[in-house]
Parts: structure tokens; C-alpha cells; sequence
């Protein structure tokens, strides 16, 4: 039986344990399944937000074309996640160079991040596993072993802890059989949160670097090299402490080479804290850091523990009169809608008058015309004689209408704009202040602000 097509019950009991209303499964297959099993596992999985399936064709392809595949699929399947409140990721294969390859291209993709889980259903045994260690460790994953080799159908529950080192026994969480259904074996819950308190009291490495209230020390050390050890004094530096003390670990720190926290460069490497938190060559980055959508496209944040507004601070320009003020009631849209109107109302009426008449006066006509629309514009009288035609008196009662909409809005804006005096805002937006050639600015380098600025 395909590994899927005997794992249904088993996949569907732990997502019934641990599934909320609002998530939803996405189906990773390397290609060994059939498409009725799909169908038929699919129909009954518990996932109130649908079900995504994507598949690898691992079988019969060269490596280079799986990770081509695998980086796609991965892909995909991260925009799935970010489009949706909570997902579970069930990746199905018996095969361990398919399974290392996804963990690998999950973290590099960032597929996975905590809220993330992800089950990792398999014939294989632990030992075939190893090199799922570190995603398995560090994620919120679990295996689902199935053992079918007695005859009978049983699945096993397994987890590793993190920070602990590669080839270390796996927790067994559960179990489930058809007889007895889906059983915890220890004081775990399945999915649970492997960080709350660390068994083995890690070190971690911290980066962090100086700002005003948070200073560098040196402090004696007699197990550290050279007898000094760098320390950090700050309210940060007593928070670190309190989540060690709660949280069960040790820490040294590191400064990063730059002294910044760090921004995205050009060949898509990131610099300071938060390039040597995505580059693992630390565990935790000690800010306080902003939270922005393109960091947290290579690194995971905390709770915040603050909220801080920065805001960019102009002055108003002197109150001016504007000789053009008398512009300024009517749109130029409007205004270039009654020089296009002075221009071909009259030349379509001469137009007509020589289609009409077959006259040779006709320039003499637009030019009457022109200045008959002026003047009514201008709230001046004319003399309509009656050698006019019905259509021509009835266009130039249309305009009187037009002219004295324009004329009331037109008084009565300026009225208004010569009650206030006019005060100039040059900035209308953060671009307005990039753009400006005269305007110095002065930030903190490789920061979170300079990275939006570059971004807007």
C-alpha cells in the first residue's frame, strides 16, 4: 500500500488534535503517490481553509532538475503560507535524498518559520533521517513513521529538541494503531513548544552592538580567552538575562563586523546583526531591532517589546500672496476646457454657416462669434439680431448657463482664497522629502530606515 493511501486515518487524527478553524494543509509529494490516492486523502483531511497539493517529480529526473523543482514548489508553497493564518506542511516520501533536500531548500526558502509546523510522513527509520536533524530541530516538525513490516499497520510520533547535537535520540510524542487510534506518550502535546524551557542549557551565540543606552564592557573571565569577556549593560542586557534564566541557556556575544544591525545589499546578502542571524553565525540578535517586511523575510522576530514612532518633521513656509491666485479657484483641467471651448464652438457654428449659406464671410462670422463668447464669459452683453439660425441661439444659451456656473464657483473660490493667505507645504509625501535636493538627511547606516528609503 502507498505510504499515503495507509497513513490517512493517522495523518487526519493529528490534524483533528492539533488543526484550528482558520488553518489550512498544504500536501508536498515527491511523485510516488497516485492521483486517486491524493483525491481520496484529500476528501477526508480536516482542513476548514482547503487543502494546497504540490507534487515533485523526483523519480527518474537527475538532481539538478530536483532542486530546480524543489526550489519552485518551494516557492509556491511559501506564498500559499503567507496567504493564510496558520498552516500545517505534510511532506510524504521514502526517500531520505528527496526528504534532506526539502529541508534544505524549506529554511533557505523560508517555507518554514514557528508558526509553521510541518509533518514529515515516511517508511524510513530514524537513522535514514539524520540529515533532517538541524530543520527538525530548530522547527516546529515532527516525524510520522509508519511500520507495516509485521503485517499490521502502526505510525510513530517523533520530534527532536533543540540545540541538541546531530544523531541524538528523537522524543517519541505519540503513537497510533487502528485499535487503540492516536495515544500520547509523553508529557508533550503534539506540535508543542520546544523553546518554553531548553533541557540541555545551550550556549547561544547573541550578536549585539552599542547605541546609547546599551554599552560594551569587557569584564573579567578566567574560561575566556585572553582573561576578558565582552558584555553588554543596558536595559536589553537585563532582558537577555531574565529570557536565560527562564528560558535555560548560556550566552556569549559577538559583535558584528560593520557595527550595524543590518540591511539587505546589493547581491541579496544581508549586513550587521541581522546578516549573521540569517547566516547562522549567530543564534539570537539582541536590538531592540525594527520589524519590517524584508527582515523578516530572512529572520524571525520576537514579541515586541515595544513601540516606537518615528516621524519626519518639516516647517511651513511663510504665509505669501501669489500673483497667480486668480488661477487657482478653477482646476487647470477646467481652464483648459474653456480655451478648447472658446476655440471650437465658434469654428464648428462658422463651419456650418458656410456648409449652410455657401457665404464667403465666414472668418468674419468666427471672429464675431469668438467675441461673443468671450463676452458672455466676461458677463458682457450682446446684440442677437435675427438673421441667427435656432441652433445658434440656442448654443449661446447653453454657454450663458455654462458661464454663470463658472462665473458663481469661480467668485466664490476666490473670495475664499483671499480670506486666507496662502502658506506653501512642499512636502506632500516621503518621496516629496527624497526628492527635494535641498534637504540633508542624516541616518544611522545599514538600518531599517535607510532599507525602507531605498525601497520608497
Amino acid at each position: 500500500m502507498e505510504t499515503l493511501a495507509a497513513s490517512e486515518k493517522a495523518i487526519d487524527s493529528i490534524l483533528l488534535r492539533v488543526s484550528q478553524s482558520h488553518c489550512s494543509v498544504i500536501l508536498l509529494l515527491d511523485g510516488s503517490t497516485s492521483a486517486s490516492t491524493v483525491f481520496q486523502v484529500t476528501s477526508t483531511v480536516r482542513a476548514t481553509w482547503g487543502v494546497g497539493i504540490l507534487e515533485v517529480a523526483a523519480r527518474g529526473q537527475d538532481a539538478n532538475m530536483t532542486q530546480a523543482q524543489l526550489s519552485r514548489v518551494v516557492s509556491d508553497a511559501r506564498r500559499l503560507r503567507q496567504l493564510s493564518w496558520c498552516v500545517t506542511v505534510v511532506v510524504v516520501s521514502d526517500d531520505p535524498v528527496f526528504l534532506a533536500a526539502f529541508a534544505q531548500w524549506s529554511l533557505k526558502g523560508r517555507l518554514l518559520v514557528w508558526s509553521t509546523r510541518l509533518l514529515a510522513l515516511t517508511r524510513l527509520s530514524l537513522s535514514e533521517l539524520r540529515d533532517l536533524h538541524k530543520t527538525f530541530s530548530m522547527m516546529n516538525a515532527m516525524y510520522l513513521i509508519l511500520d507495516d513490516k509485521t503485517g499490521s499497520i502502526k505510525f510513530t510520533v517523533y520530534l527532536q529538541l533543540p540545540y541538541t547535537p546531530p544523531g541524538s535520540e528523537a522524543l517519541q510524542v505519540a503513537s497510533w494503531s487502528p485499535q487503540r487510534g492516536l495515544a500520547l506518550t509523553s508529557h508533550l502535546p503534539l506540535f508543542p513548544d520546544k523553546f518554553s524551557k531548553l533541557l540541555n542549557r545551550p550556549t547561544l551565540v547573541v550578536a549585539s552592538e552599542e547605541f546609547p543606552r546599551h554599552k560594551a564592557v569587557m569584564k573579567a573571565d578566567v574560561n575566556a580567552p585572553g582573561g576578558q569577556t565582552l558584555r553588554f549593560e543596558g536595559h536589553m542586557a537585563v532582558l537577555l538575562e531574565y529570557l536565560a534564566e527562564s528560558l535555560n541557556f548560556t550566552y556569549i556575544f559577538r559583535r558584528p563586523p560593520d557595527g550595524t544591525w543590518g540591511t539587505e545589499q546589493i547581491d541579496g546578502s544581508w549586513s550587521g546583526m541581522t546578516g549573521m542571524v540569517s547566516s547562522e553565525e549567530a543564534d539570537v540578535g539582541l536590538g531592540p531591532f525594527s520589524v519590517s517586511a524584508t527582515r523578516a523575510e530572512v529572520v524571525d522576530f520576537t514579541w515586541p517589546i515595544f513601540i516606537q514612532d518615528v516621524k519626519i518633521m518639516g516647517g511651513r513656509g511663510q504665509p505669501e500672496v501669489d500673483p497667480w491666485s486668480f488661477l487657482l479657484p478653477l482646476a487647470r483641467s477646467v481652464w483648459a476646457a474653456i480655451l478648447l471651448t472658446l476655440v471650437a464652438v465658434p469654428s464648428v457654428a462658422s463651419l456650418l454657416l458656410l456648409c449652410l449659406t455657401h457665404g464667403t464671410k465666414s472668418h468674419i462670422r468666427w471672429f464675431r462669434n469668438t467675441f461673443e463668447f468671450i463676452g458672455i464669459l466676461l458677463q458682457q452683453g450682446i446684440m442677437v439680431d435675427g438673421e441667427r439660425w435656432w441652433w445658434e441661439r440656442l448654443v449661446l444659451g447653453v454657454w450663458m448657463m455654462v458661464t454663470l456656473v463658472l462665473t458663481r464657483s469661480y467668485s466664490g473660490n476666490l473670495m475664499s482664497l483671499l480670506a486666507v493667505r496662502h502658506i506653501p507645504q512642499p512636502y506632500q509625501s516621503l518621496r516629496d522629502v527624497l526628492d527635494d535636493p535641498s534637504v540633508t538627511m542624516i541616518w544611522q547606516g545599514n538600518s531599517t530606515n535607510v532599507q525602507y528609503f531605498h525601497i520608497v
